[in-house]
């Protein structure tokens, strides 16, 4: 197996969801720290567009999202599994309920106004940081499909998920959805870790014993990475490593076939298009192959769910 280098920032909640991840499954992985906001010339010279944080990268393949990024490490490493079977459906379910809806719902806690004032910078960053990062987050959900809860309505909200979460880590415990580990405990956690590190407030779970102590067990997985590198060698190690030739039985759909030159843009929001030669789509994974003056010639990965692909305009 080739390295795993973690592209990511160290706020990141979903880039935590994955570094849990690969301490739950005892993985060794180098870090390349990304920038929060634009520009990000180190990334974009991986990916052709996409920006989101974060990347796993292993050689000249570059894989974006979290949802599929879980995926290739499970392939990577299936046991510990993040799906055990009895409840592999239900927690992808969960998980995916978590990304999409309960995340949504954070963001309005952490960010929210104060008093009626503006919002507060969150602990470790500067209000002139989290202006930048505001601005930066407000031009990527531009024209979002995204559902956008009030913030005055986003603790009830919150509470409507974290109270159930309570009694159900009773019944089932010491995880979500049982005695193991699954996908739906790392997707919620990130959130969790998100709220506990940035929120507004002095402990949002004080009234959730259940909850505090299942974070802190999904802490406990967390590994550090075996080092540091820059992301300008991060593209150097994609060039010197040629991906392997396309398998054209890797492309299963009546409307695409490979080689043919297309682009993927998310669903809900930051519409930045990544274009390139088709080379995989099968299952919930799509890949298309591009070459960059700098990285060569790199294969970049997206899950299906989430994604669209296009002719390019």
């Amino acid at each position: 197996m080739n390295e795993l280098i973690l592209h990511h920032y160290e706020a990141s909640p979903y880039s935590e969801k994955i570094r849990t991840i690969l301490g739950f499954k005892g993985l060794a992985y180098r870090s390349v720290l990304q920038p929060q906001v634009l520009p990000k010339p180190d990334q974009l010279a991986l990916t052709g567009g996409y920006r989101k944080a974060p990347l796993l990268q292993i050689g000249a393949h570059i894989y974006c999202d979290t949802n599929l990024i879980a995926d290739v490490l499970e392939r990577l490493k299936p046991e510990p599994t993040l799906y055990p079977a009895p409840v592999a459906g239900a927690s992808r379910m969960i998980a995916a309920f978590a990304d999409q809806t309960l995340f949504r719902i954070a963001a309005m806690l952490v960010f929210q106004p104060q008093g009626g004032g503006t919002a507060r910078a969150p602990e470790g960053m500067s209000r002139r940081e989290m202006v930048g990062l505001l601005k930066d987050r407000t031009k990527m959900m531009q024209d979002s499909r995204v559902i956008h809860v009030p913030p005055d309505l986003a603790p009830t909200h919150f509470d409507s998920f974290i109270g159930p979460l309570e009694v159900q880590l009773g019944h089932e415990g010491p995880y979500i959805c049982g005695p193991s580990p699954s996908i739906a405990d790392f997707a919620s956690h990130h959130v969790m870790w998100f709220i506990q590190n940035r929120a507004n407030v002095e402990d949002p779970f004080a009234e959730y014993p259940r909850v505090k102590e299942w974070i802190k067990r999904i802490d406990g997985f967390r590994q550090d990475p075996v080092d540091q590198l820059e992301s300008a060698a991060a593209v150097e190690l994609a060039k010197k490593t040629p991906p392997p030739p396309p398998d054209q039985a890797l492309v299963e759909h009546p409307e695409w076939k490979a080689g043919d030159t297309i682009e993927i843009v998310a669903t809900d929001y930051g519409f930045d298009p990544v274009q390139g030669e088709l080379v995989k789509l099968v299952g919930n994974e799509i890949a298309l192959r591009r070459i960059d003056e700098r990285a060569g010639e790199v294969i970049v990965h997206f899950p299906v769910v989430g994604y669209e692909i296009r002719k390019p305009a």
